[in-house]
Parts: C-alpha cells; structure tokens; sequence
C-alpha cells in the first residue's frame, strides 16, 4: 500500500523554543488509509533545534472520518499535536513531551498550505501533470472519507 510521503522544508514558529525555528527533517503522510475507506489519517513528524541547540520533535495527526459530528473541514483543519524534546544540547535538557494540544487552522490557511506544494520535475508540463494527479488523490480520497454515501465514486 502507497505511504504517500512528502518532505516538509520550511520552519516552526514558537516564542518559548526561540521563535522562527528552520525544519532539519521534516515528512507529511498524506490521507493513510486503514483499509476503510472512510477513515484516513495525516501525519506530520518535523524535527527542528530550539534556541539552545536542543532538538525538537513534533508530531501531529488529523483524523479524517464520516462520523464527523462538526464537519469535514473541521476535521482537516484540526490537528492533534505534541512536542519533546530529545535531550542534549547546550542546556542538556531532559528528553520528554513538552507540550501537547490541538492546532486548528482556518479555510484560508489550509488553501495557502495547499498552494505552497511544490513539485520537482524536469519540466512545466511533468510538474502540472503531477499537482494534477496530487489534486485528484487529494480531493478524492477527502470524497471517499465524506462523500460516499452520495456517490459511490468520486467525480475527480
């Protein structure tokens, strides 16, 4: 079965970790299918040094399902998240979650994080094909999560 990974360049921003921090490593999963077709899951795991040079883990997930009592896009602009630290660093901080909670984001900020995908292909023509086929797996699956029940196949 597909992983449907992606890597994740750009930074983290947090007043009490040093504030606009560069992402070292970072991965996206997209849209994890469990065998049912109607739940999925994203998977964000970026890794990033606080001001101290202490390494920052965080992690978050969405879970996408039909049981959604407050909505589809609730559920994809709602991200379960954690951070830990690794220990080490200057500091030699103790490894351990640091923080935990629930990130939302708006209609708008999850369009801008849709059109900041960026795809690396040798030419115009083979970087529009792949955002075509990304923008029908995308949607497609999102279809198969909320719209099924209306139409068995989705229109992508």
């Amino acid at each position: 079965m597909p992983e449907h990974r992606a890597r994740l360049q750009g930074s983290v921003e947090c007043d009490r970790l040093g504030g606009k921090r560069p992402i070292e490593l970072g991965a996206l999963q997209f849209l994890v299918d469990s065998g049912d077709p109607t739940r999925k899951q994203i998977n964000y795991e970026i890794s990033f040094q606080d001001e101290r040079g202490v390494t920052v883990q965080l992690t978050a997930s969405k879970n996408l399902t039909d049981q959604s009592q407050s909505g589809a896009w609730q559920e994809v602009a709602t991200a379960f998240t954690k951070l830990s630290r690794s220990g080490g660093g200057e500091s030699q901080a103790q490894p351990g979650i640091i923080a935990a909670g629930i990130v939302k984001s708006s209609v708008l900020q999850d369009i801008e994080q849709l059109a900041s995908i960026r795809v690396d292909a040798p030419t115009v023509a083979t970087r529009a094909h792949a955002l075509t086929r990304f923008g029908a797996f995308y949607f497609g699956r999102l279809w198969d999560v909320y719209a099924r029940r209306l139409l068995p196949v989705a229109p992508f």
